[in-house]
């Protein structure tokens, strides 16, 4: 699951940051723990609401000062066996990368008049 955290600048332009959820294995950690996040992630992108009302609080909560967090998914595209055959022999030769938007999450609630 990768996500965009927007926030104000001190000149007060909105500028956003890239980040990913479970972050990389390589940035410390087990590879049990990674996993249980990884799995996490997945079962959080099936529905929109579990988004909205589960994971989204806990992200906004990592990012004091975000208003607007925008979630998306990024995964491989397999080809068939037959085309895979034509076109290399590691997986990484033959899948594509591809990210699919999943939704935005609000940090900060619109102030009432």
């Amino acid at each position: 699951m990768d996500y965009e955290v927007f926030s104000r600048d001190e000149n007060g332009e909105l500028k956003g940051q890239k980040f990913q959820y479970p972050p990389p294995l390589s940035e410390g950690g087990t590879r049990e723990n990674f996993n249980r996040k990884l799995t996490n992630a997945m079962y959080m992108m099936m529905r929109q609401d579990f988004l909205q009302n589960i994971i989204g609080p806990r992200i906004c909560s990592w990012h004091p000062g975000a208003e607007t967090i925008s979630v998306s998914m990024r995964g491989s595209i397999l080809p068939s066996m037959e085309k895979a055959k034509f076109m290399g022999t590691g997986r990484e030769e033959i899948s594509e990368i591809s990210t699919q938007y999943l939704t935005d999450i609000y940090c900060q609630k619109e102030l009432e008049e």
